[in-house]
Protein backbone atom coordinates (compact mmCIF):
# COMPACT_ATOMS: atom_id res chain seq x y z
CA UNK A 1 0.00 0.00 0.00
CA UNK A 2 1.41 3.61 -0.78
CA UNK A 3 0.38 6.79 0.86
CA UNK A 4 0.73 9.78 -1.49
CA UNK A 5 -0.44 13.25 -1.48
CA UNK A 6 1.60 14.52 1.80
CA UNK A 7 3.15 17.76 2.77
CA UNK A 8 5.99 19.13 0.46
CA UNK A 9 9.24 17.17 1.57
CA UNK A 10 11.61 19.02 3.81
CA UNK A 11 15.03 17.63 2.02
CA UNK A 12 13.69 18.15 -1.45
CA UNK A 13 11.55 20.75 -2.28
CA UNK A 14 10.22 18.63 -5.64
CA UNK A 15 8.67 15.60 -3.80
CA UNK A 16 5.76 15.70 -1.60
CA UNK A 17 5.92 12.62 1.71
CA UNK A 18 4.58 9.37 0.92
CA UNK A 19 5.06 6.14 2.40
CA UNK A 20 4.98 2.99 1.80
CA UNK A 21 3.42 0.29 3.66
CA UNK A 22 4.01 -3.58 2.66
CA UNK A 23 2.55 -6.04 4.55
CA UNK A 24 3.16 -10.19 4.68
CA UNK A 25 1.23 -12.51 5.63
CA UNK A 26 1.41 -14.30 9.36
CA UNK A 27 0.14 -17.41 9.26
CA UNK A 28 0.91 -18.22 12.98
CA UNK A 29 -0.12 -15.30 14.20
CA UNK A 30 -3.31 -14.62 15.58
CA UNK A 31 -6.07 -11.10 14.40
CA UNK A 32 -5.04 -9.77 18.15
CA UNK A 33 -1.42 -9.65 18.24
CA UNK A 34 0.02 -6.22 17.25
CA UNK A 35 1.39 -5.50 14.04
CA UNK A 36 4.97 -6.90 13.96
CA UNK A 37 7.18 -4.40 12.10
CA UNK A 38 10.23 -6.03 9.99
CA UNK A 39 12.07 -3.40 8.99
CA UNK A 40 11.74 0.63 8.22
CA UNK A 41 13.62 1.57 5.16
CA UNK A 42 14.39 5.09 5.74
CA UNK A 43 17.39 5.56 2.97
CA UNK A 44 14.42 7.93 1.31
CA UNK A 45 13.73 10.61 3.75
CA UNK A 46 10.96 11.69 1.56
CA UNK A 47 9.38 8.11 1.19
CA UNK A 48 10.03 5.86 3.97
CA UNK A 49 8.74 1.71 3.24
CA UNK A 50 7.91 0.28 6.32
CA UNK A 51 8.13 -3.75 5.92
CA UNK A 52 5.59 -5.22 8.82
CA UNK A 53 3.75 -8.67 9.08
CA UNK A 54 0.09 -9.44 10.71
CA UNK A 55 -2.40 -12.64 10.48
CA UNK A 56 -4.71 -10.27 8.79
CA UNK A 57 -2.85 -9.68 5.64
CA UNK A 58 -3.39 -13.75 4.59
CA UNK A 59 -5.53 -14.44 2.01
CA UNK A 60 -8.55 -15.80 2.86
CA UNK A 61 -8.88 -18.12 0.21
CA UNK A 62 -6.54 -19.64 -2.67
CA UNK A 63 -7.76 -19.69 -6.25
CA UNK A 64 -6.95 -22.32 -8.75
CA UNK A 65 -5.54 -22.08 -12.21
CA UNK A 66 -9.25 -22.43 -13.58
CA UNK A 67 -10.62 -19.71 -11.58
CA UNK A 68 -8.04 -17.12 -12.38
CA UNK A 69 -8.33 -17.82 -15.93
CA UNK A 70 -11.94 -16.70 -15.93
CA UNK A 71 -11.19 -13.31 -13.81
CA UNK A 72 -8.80 -12.69 -16.18
CA UNK A 73 -10.96 -13.44 -18.76
CA UNK A 74 -14.40 -11.73 -18.07
CA UNK A 75 -15.57 -11.58 -21.65
CA UNK A 76 -15.45 -15.28 -21.75
CA UNK A 77 -17.10 -15.72 -18.41
CA UNK A 78 -20.08 -13.21 -19.27
CA UNK A 79 -21.90 -15.02 -22.29
CA UNK A 80 -21.51 -17.96 -20.53
CA UNK A 81 -23.49 -17.56 -17.46
CA UNK A 82 -25.68 -15.35 -20.03
CA UNK A 83 -26.86 -18.95 -21.65
CA UNK A 84 -26.82 -20.48 -18.12
CA UNK A 85 -29.34 -17.82 -16.99
CA UNK A 86 -31.25 -18.47 -19.97
CA UNK A 87 -31.48 -22.01 -19.33
CA UNK A 88 -32.81 -22.52 -15.97
CA UNK A 89 -34.91 -19.19 -16.43
CA UNK A 90 -37.20 -21.57 -19.00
Amino acid sequence: MSYDGGDQCDTDANKAYRMTLRLECNSDGKKEDNLSIKTVDVTDKCAPVITASHKVACPLFSSTTFTRFFVDRPYILGPLAIIFGIIVAF
